[in-house]
């Protein structure tokens, strides 16, 4: 496997969880993780910037993949 390039990852940012999933470039779902609140209104754009970070380092992790910086990514 190529190591997390080329791979796509979706984030469900909020105020009370984020949910963070990497999946295969043909839609199938590697590795999910479900972490803390992520909302910039509430946390403030740094601690919220750095719960995204852990999220995907976590959905990472999840498929027993190193970080890296995925080729694009869905976040809401």
């Amino acid at each position: 496997m190529d190591q997390g390039l080329g791979l796509p990852l979706g984030v469900d940012g909020g105020g009370t969880r984020t949910r963070c999933v990497l999946s295969s470039a043909e839609g199938r779902i590697l590795g999910r993780c479900v972490a803390g609140p992520s909302n910039p209104r509430a946390l403030g754009e740094i601690e919220a910037a750095r719960a995204l970070d852990a999220a995907r380092r976590e959905a990472f992790a999840a498929a027993g993949l190193d970080v890296r910086p995925a080729a694009r990514a869905g976040v809401g």
